[in-house]
């Protein structure tokens, strides 16, 4: 029953199931590991490595535990542990899709482009259809000046979902730099439609009409 009032996004409800569950049988290590998922979707980061820890103290082959821990290491800042924590998850499960994405984010954060780029295309090698894993490999493209790279991943993004605004955005951003203005035109507006509350697509298709 946690597992369904978290889908719903009633974390606390969540959070007393597992609490009960754990009461019941404290070597649950996946209750620990769904408790700290509740946990670290309120922002009680501190709490939910506890939980996790816990997890994997009674499982140490429990992988989402490592990369649950490793995402609200993330959170409180600390990059470090959470590379630790994200590797330990593919050393136990090669093809973990999530801890290659999550090492992509990492590395983009730590300024590590080259490195993103990397574990980006080692999510993406594995599961090909993840908009999210294209626009943040675009976004690292892009940071190391390869804008028509950047542009391509872009595109593919929005092939999967073309609701995603900000890969509209980004891609306007690109299209603008090459001084193709009525791409970045036709991108900028199409977040806009998508996202009307989007004010870095106005602030960019302004800059585009000067």
């Amino acid at each position: 029953r946690g597992l369904s009032y978290f889908e719903l996004g009633e974390y606390n409800q969540a959070i007393l199931d597992y609490s009960e569950a754990i009461s019941l049988d404290s070597n649950l290590a996946l209750a620990y590991n769904n408790r700290g998922n509740a946990r670290r979707s309120l922002g009680n980061y501190n709490e939910a490595i506890v939980d996790f820890s816990t997890a994997i103290s009674l499982d140490s082959s429990l992988v989402d535990a490592y990369s649950n821990r490793g995402s609200a290491f993330n959170s409180l800042g600390q990059p470090h542990d959470a590379l630790l924590d994200y590797l330990k998850a593919i050393s136990l499960d090669p093809y973990y899709v999530n801890s290659y994405y999550n090492l992509g984010n990492t590395f983009f954060e730590l300024g590590m482009y080259d490195d993103a780029v990397d574990f980006y295309s080692e999510a993406l090698r594995l599961d090909a259809n993840i908009a999210e894993v294209y626009l943040n490999r675009g976004l690292a493209y892009s940071s190391l000046g390869n804008y028509l790279d950047a542009i391509v991943d872009y595109s593919e993004a929005i092939r999967i979902n073309p609701m995603m605004a900000e890969a509209y955005v980004v891609r306007g951003d690109e299209y603008f730099q090459y001084l193709d203005i009525k791409n970045a035109m036709d991108d900028y507006s199409e977040a806009i439609r998508l996202n009307p509350n989007m004010a870095e697509a106005y602030a960019n298709r302004g800059v585009v009409y000067l």
